[in-house]
């Protein structure tokens, strides 16, 4: 399995990034059963990627570049995480 519902925290922001449009398939398909229990928000390199995708079994969306550096994601999501 992609992701199981034990991997996930309650009440708190679960972030997870996805680079393609394969793996978000794999991993909607994975959460759909448990996405009304955790708060789930998906990063991803450009908006693109949720074309035909429902995009309401997220909390929220975020935006990241895929050449951004591991500094960037921990400041962007660092940021995220203390005003959600």
């Amino acid at each position: 399995s992609f992701i199981k519902e034990e991997d996930i925290i309650k009440n708190v922001n679960n972030y997870l990034i996805v680079s393609s449009k394969t793996a978000l398939n794999e991993l909607i398909k994975n959460i759909i059963n448990f996405k009304d229990t955790y708060n789930l928000v998906l990063v991803i390199p450009n908006r693109r990627l949720t074309d035909n995708i429902k995009t309401n079994l997220f909390k929220d969306i975020i935006i990241i570049c895929n050449s951004s550096s591991a500094q960037a994601y921990e400041k962007i999501i660092g940021e995220h995480n203390e005003e959600n």
